[in-house]
């Protein structure tokens, strides 16, 4: 499905609801699956890992400047693709901010979040089941200011979403198995893309960049 948000540019983030129902590791393949076959993403030369604070935090305008540069200078030189918690809070809108003044072409952006925390989430299936037998399903997604709850807005300026849900509601984390389990998927799957000195094929070159957090970022 898709979603039209209020973003100021014209990207239309596509997203999916994963279920934690059997082993991360074999849901991780199947989901790589639906990257190149269903989203068609491009083959990314480096995955960048961005995790740490959902919430708002101080930081200078200089280091903001700052890190909005080096993180897009990073992903262009290199066709990367950047994973982060993909609601509108802390650093993950930090990324969405730099995203969105990036005017080269489309990012590959990647959020992966707990669906219990998603607010308006139900206004995602609703809308989903109306139009089931479309090819392309978009509707409407509100990016207004975070509620004063648990619940967060995805960040309109992220290209991709998976959602994974495990019953729970308002509640973060959830996704943090799957998501290291998709980020190792990742860098395996395009390990024969990459060699090192003696022709030794080598993974997908991985950074992560932790910015604030407590202890579900390390």
């Amino acid at each position: 499905a898709v979603v039209s948000t209020q973003s100021t540019g014209n990207q239309q983030p596509n997203f999916v609801k994963v279920a934690v129902d059997y082993e991360e590791a074999e849901r991780s393949k199947t989901i790589l699956k639906l990257f190149e076959s269903r989203w068609t993403l491009p083959k990314p030369n480096l995955l960048i890992s961005v995790t740490g604070g959902a919430k708002d935090f101080n930081v200078s305008p200089e280091l903001v400047t700052e890190f909005k540069r080096g993180l897009m200078k990073a992903a262009k030189s290199t066709s990367a693709w950047i994973i982060t918690g993909g609601t509108s809070t802390g650093v993950m809108k930090l990324v969405g901010e730099a995203v969105r003044g990036y005017s080269g072409g489309n990012l590959t952006t990647i959020g992966i979040a707990s669906w219990g925390i998603i607010k308006n989430k139900e206004d995602l299936i609703r809308s989903a089941k109306k139009k089931h037998n479309k090819k392309k399903v978009v509707f409407d997604y509100p990016t207004k200011a975070n509620p004063a709850s648990n619940e967060a807005y995805m960040d309109p300026n992220h290209s991709h979403f998976l959602l994974v849900d495990n019953g729970t509601q308002s509640k973060y984390g959830v996704e943090i198995p799957m998501r290291g389990a998709i980020e190792a998927v990742i860098c395996d799957h395009y390990r024969d893309d990459y060699n090192i000195p003696g022709g030794e094929k080598c993974a997908l070159p991985m950074i992560c960049i932790l910015v604030e957090g407590g202890p579900n970022s390390i």
